[in-house]
């Protein structure tokens, strides 16, 4: 009989199959995996989702003599930016001062004035940290991730850390 051949009954063999290949091949295909593995990096970017809850806003007390702080709602369409300003505290002709419009240049939004109207707003504010990005659905990733860093920081000065991603109602 041949290697690995044993005759059970007449006319059936019971084979065994050499799996040694298959294991050496494996012995050598994990550690490279493994190795390659290591180059992959991800990144992500840091924000959060609005929560709409009657119940959370009842829950907490406001305090009893709180600043004032502004959220700045910033529209990204495909023909510019508008800043709209909100603040419980202040009357609607010192929110309406605050209000933006700028309009695309070719290609580039215009986010260095964006930032420099949100240092102004940080400058009168300073306890303001809040900003609702909302994009329009042709805007890019980029310009978008563009639009967070231009409301988190102008240059070396922070602004506004707290940047909401959010879709416009209707």
């Amino acid at each position: 009989m041949a290697f690995g051949a044993r005759k059970r009954r007449s006319g059936d063999l019971d084979i065994d199959i050499d799996l040694v290949p298959i294991m050496n091949m494996f012995l050598v295909l994990i550690p490279f995996l493994l190795m390659s593995s290591s180059f992959m990096s991800l990144k992500a970017i840091n924000t959060s989702v609005p929560v709409s809850s009657e119940a959370a806003q009842q829950s907490v007390a406001p305090p009893k003599k709180s600043p004032v702080k502004i959220k700045a709602m910033i529209e990204l369409n495909v023909n510019g930016i508008s800043l709209v300003a909100e603040a419980d505290e202040l009357n609607p002709e010192a929110l309406q001062k605050m209000a933006l419009t700028l309009k695309k240049r070719g290609k580039a939004y215009p986010l260095e004035q964006l930032s420099q109207h949100l240092a102004s707003i940080k400058q009168q504010y300073p306890l303001s940290d809040t900003v609702v990005l909302m994009p329009a659905a042709k805007v890019t990733y980029k310009d978008i991730v563009k639009a967070m860093d231009a409301a988190r920081s102008l240059g070396q000065l922070p602004l506004f850390k707290h940047v909401v991603l959010a879709s416009k109602a209707g």
